[in-house]
């Protein structure tokens, strides 16, 4: 988020997207892989 914060116009299609990345010493999966999981938990299959 830091790198590219919000409204900054990186597009779905960017390495930004497909990357994990580290923020303050913790990795964070690539925000493909958070929208599947979050996607999946809006639809009812996390509890």
């Amino acid at each position: 988020m830091k790198a590219y914060k919000l409204g900054s116009g990186v597009k779905g299609s960017s390495e930004a997207w497909k990357k994990e990345f580290e923020y303050c010493g913790c990795k964070y999966p690539s925000g493909e892989e958070m929208h599947k999981k979050l996607d999946a938990f809006n639809n009812g299959y996390y509890c």
